[in-house]
This record gives structure tokens, C-alpha cells and sequence, in this order.
């Protein structure tokens, strides 16, 4: 069951769905992509399965996630480690 797409560029989307593999039930998160202009999605290698179980971990982690406030949309994401990586915020529209 899909519960949400978002558009990456004219060729790639994220879906987001719920499903069950081998009797778990999965949340999925994963990269659709079409060839050319054609109108079918396919879905491609790049994403996560995670058991439902194991969702509410993964969610309080995304919400260490810092939105940077400046202008160019930089920000930091603390990762498990403890190290901070740069991201660029691309959702914004400056």
C-alpha cells in the first residue's frame, strides 16, 4: 500500500509504502525511476525496508536531523557516530 510519493526530478520519485516480505511487516522507502518520458514507474535499488517494529527507532533518529536557518539552506545531520555531515536542504524554494 503506498501512503506517499515524492518527486525527485522528472525521472526519479521516493515512494513510501507499506508491505509485508516473508510475514514482516515492512515500511519501504525507495527510489522509482522511469526511462526516458515512458509513463510506467519502476522501482529501483536505491532505498530501505524497515520492519514496522524497528519504525519508531528510525523515526526519533530522522528527528535529530537539524534544518539549517541561513539563506543557502546548509545545515548539519548528526549521524549515529556522533560526527556531523553537511547536507544542502533542496525542498526549500528561495
Amino acid at each position: 500500500m503506498i501512503l506517499g510519493e515524492l518527486t525527485k526530478n522528472k525521472f526519479e520519485k521516493i515512494v513510501i509504502s507499506k508491505e509485508k516480505f516473508r510475514g514482516y511487516p515492512l515500511v519501504n522507502i525507495r527510489v522509482y525511476f522511469r526511462l526516458h518520458e515512458a509513463d510506467d514507474w519502476r522501482p529501483g535499488r536505491k532505498g530501505i525496508a524497515i520492519r514496522e517494529d524497528l519504525f519508531p527507532g528510525f523515526l526519533s533518529i530522522l528527528e535529530k536531523i537539524k534544518i539549517g536557518g541561513k539563506k543557502n539552506g546548509k545545515g548539519k545531520i548528526l549521524n549515529t557516530r556522533g560526527s556531523k555531515s553537511d547536507f544542502t536542504d533542496t525542498s526549500r524554494v528561495e
